[in-house]
């Protein structure tokens, strides 16, 4: 999920094109910046996200939803933050993935949201061992 403000969709951009990553369609991928544009996508293509690919590594794919499926400031104040040698990696709360997946409601979604479960009663176990 991202902020589809244009000056972040033009740095998002930037960044994918610096790491090698393409657009699966032949859509203007600036026009994630635009709500009617977006709405569009949706309604008549019945596209959920806008992909891009790594032409060197194809299994390799960043989807943007066209629609966030929980409010972007919400999962904002809800992300984690986790430390990866010096570097603050910013990523999405549990719950609401867990959210996401089951709005999704897809086989391996599916799973996934069993997985995180358990995910999340590991941590809760580890959080009230801790104490």
């Amino acid at each position: 999920m991202i902020d589809t403000a244009r000056k972040n969709i033009e740095t998002f951009l930037s960044v994918l094109k610096e790491l090698g990553y393409k657009p699966r369609t032949q859509e203007n991928p600036l026009n994630l910046a635009d709500t009617e544009k977006r709405a569009e996508w949706r309604a008549k293509k019945h596209m959920i996200t806008f992909s891009f690919y790594n032409p060197e590594v194809p299994y390799q794919q960043i989807d943007v939803f066209l629609k966030n499926p929980v409010d972007f400031d919400e999962a904002d104040k809800n992300k984690d933050i986790v430390s990866v040698e010096e570097m603050k990696i910013l990523i999405m709360s549990l719950d609401d993935l867990v959210r996401i997946k089951q709005q999704s409601n897809r086989l391996q979604d599916v799973s996934d949201v069993e997985a995180l479960k358990q995910v999340r009663r590991i941590q809760q176990e580890n959080k009230d061992g801790s104490r």
